[in-house]
């Protein structure tokens, strides 16, 4: 049995889209950002990892970095969150204050719908500057 290569259009899908990538270790990997994993096989193992209960409970617990139906509004979100957390790392400000300038981005821009969806806490904040950070493999 012969195992199938990852290929790029699977993370067009709109089942696989907003997780799944492709892995540095081969052409026979592929990763979820989502679980943090990387694991081999071809498509019919990934659409197997997307029904697991940790895969599924991993990107229900984080709506705002993995949504089904991403928009242009939802992807400013993102963009938002992670030009603060680098604004934080940079300027070497402390990753606690996170959670408190996410809730005054808010109060200063009230009619932006940006900046009322902004969830940015410590926690994640952390998980963005670290997975920015990661030298690529190429």
């Amino acid at each position: 049995m012969t195992l199938q290569l990852h290929q790029r259009n699977w993370e067009t899908e709109p089942a696989f889209k907003e997780w799944l990538t492709s892995n540095s270790k081969g052409p026979l990997f592929f990763r979820c950002s989502a679980c943090s994993i990387g694991a081999k096989g071809g498509k019919s193992e990934i659409e197997r990892h997307s029904t697991r209960n940790k895969h599924k409970l991993a990107v229900q617990s984080n709506p705002s970095l993995f949504s089904a139906a991403s928009s242009d509004s939802t992807d400013k979100v993102k963009r938002a969150g992670l030009l603060m957390s680098s604004f934080i790392a940079e300027h070497n400000i402390a990753f606690s204050t996170a959670y408190q300038l996410s809730k005054l981005i808010p109060q200063m821009c009230p009619d932006s719908t940006i900046a009322k969806n902004i969830s940015c806490g410590r926690t994640k904040c952390i998980a963005l500057v670290k997975k920015c950070n990661r030298p690529k493999i190429v």
